[in-house]
């Protein structure tokens, strides 16, 4: 019975540790705060300066960890003309950023440019980003 509790014991301090590390690492804004932010897009921008704006104003594609970890949770989607780069909101929201590439690869498309962003929920577009090339 003893190891039985100890194991118990070591698994519930394991996943404390663990959900501690990751804790407070990044917070998901509400589709609200994304649209504000994603406004200071602009059409033709490149696909790492749009990626800089968004990290320099809360929304980015990364958590680090308390202990150094970096882990990836935002996705592309698409193929080697154009893609999506997804980011994760509150609420099962979710912003895209829609790229057409300017160099085409065999492995996937390159310098890609920003066509538009809209909020995604379940599957359904619910508002589309207008914007105002004001960072």
């Amino acid at each position: 019975m003893k190891p039985t509790i100890l194991a118990l014991i070591l698994a519930l301090f394991s996943g404390i540790v663990l959900a501690q590390t990751f804790s407070g690492a990044t917070k998901r804004l509400a589709a609200s705060q994304a649209v504000k932010i994603a406004s200071g897009l602009r059409v033709g921008m490149g696909e790492a300066d749009a990626d800089r704006f968004l990290e320099s104003h809360g929304i980015s594609g990364r958590i680090v960890g308390t202990n150094g970890a970096v882990i990836i949770y935002s996705q592309r989607v698409g193929d080697n003309f154009g893609w999506d780069t997804i980011y994760p909101l509150k609420d099962e929201c979710y912003l895209h950023l829609d790229y057409t590439a300017t160099k085409i690869r065999t492995n996937w498309g390159g310098d890609g440019l920003l066509n538009r962003a809209f909020i995604q929920s379940n599957g359904v577009d619910i508002v589309f980003v207008t914007f105002t090339n004001a960072p």
